[in-house]
């Protein structure tokens, strides 16, 4: 009696290993699958990524162009007025400056 209990219990015992064996292979299949999959997504996500920051980055090298351009062009503008004026303005010009820098 006692042998076949003992018997039973280690063969319980052994059907519970190979269902814990089992259990932890499909645990382990899961894990695998998962960590792929989260692998593509993570390799799609740094693509997009990359492709977003190319795309600013574009759009912020066209905007610096237009503004350097719009700057330029400004500054042109001043230049030739500047040249435009005769000997006088530019004095009257120049003391007003002067009198901002100088002290006293």
């Amino acid at each position: 009696m006692a042998d076949e209990l003992l018997s039973r219990i280690i063969r319980l015992e052994n059907e519970i290993q190979e269902q814990l064996n089992l259990e932890q292979e499909r645990a382990n299949t899961w894990l695998e699958r998962v960590h792929t999959e989260e692998q593509v997504n993570l390799s799609r996500i740094n693509s997009e990524q990359k492709d977003a920051d190319r795309i600013a980055l574009n759009e912020a090298k066209t905007r610096a162009a237009e503004e350097a351009a719009a700057v330029e062009r400004d500054e042109n503008e001043r230049c030739l007025q500047l040249e435009s004026l005769d000997n006088k303005e530019l004095e009257e010009v120049l003391k007003r400056h002067l009198v901002k820098i100088l002290p006293g």
